[in-house]
């Protein structure tokens, strides 16, 4: 591969900086967390003002060595929030797997609901939302929305509505994953749905 050495290169970038956060010493965290965001604003940079798309996935922390299924957050994240969404509107659209694997692991603590508003939108606008079984870790997405963004989800209707037709699709294309989740998710709503019901009649 004619860029190999590069993409190498700011791989290793992510895991080195990874391994810095775990230092014991606070300070020296905050010092790598604002050298990897100051590192990643040039790098966004660049790739905007030259147009260029690759590399964008790296861009949205997509490496070869996958993120343990455990990981919900990751401190440059953490500490600036809105670089990383703003990254998700400029490079999603060409790295739509990157996104939903930014979302279903360290980017879920943070990022998930901005997040998915953004993708499935996205997703319906370019037509890709009716093969959405073809994403890796789409199961997991789904799983990290009702197990840690359950509240979110049902005290927005809108956010609700779009995650119930996400599972409906991925349950239609196989995924048993999504039928469970859809399952709970219907009693909830159904619960909550006959509640406002007996309060309006009393």
């Amino acid at each position: 591969m004619k860029y190999a050495y590069l993409w190498q290169a700011l791989e290793y970038i992510i895991i080195y900086a990874d391994n810095s956060f775990q230092d014991e010493d606070s300070s020296k965290v905050d010092h790598a967390v604002t050298q990897f965001i100051s590192a990643w604003t040039v790098f966004r940079n660049h790739l905007i003002r030259n147009n260029i798309s690759l590399f964008s996935n790296l861009l949205l922390l997509d490496i070869e060595v996958k993120w343990k299924k455990t990981s919900v957050n990751w401190k440059p994240i953490e500490k600036d929030a809105s670089f990383f969404t703003l990254c998700i509107k400029i490079f999603g659209p060409v790295q739509v797997q990157s996104v939903i694997t930014l979302l279903s692991h360290i980017g879920d603590e943070i990022l998930f609901q901005d997040g998915f508003k953004w993708l499935i939108a996205h997703l319906k606008k370019t037509g890709n939302f009716k093969n959405l079984i073809q994403y890796r870790d789409i199961d997991q997405l789904m799983s990290r929305g009702y197990y840690n963004h359950l509240d979110e989800i049902m005290e927005d209707i809108s956010f609700l509505s779009d995650y119930l037709d996400m599972l409906d699709v991925l349950v239609k294309q196989g995924s048993s994953d999504a039928y469970w989740i859809r399952e709970f998710m219907i009693s909830f709503t159904s619960v909550d749905l006959q509640l406002v019901n007996s309060l309006k009649l009393s």
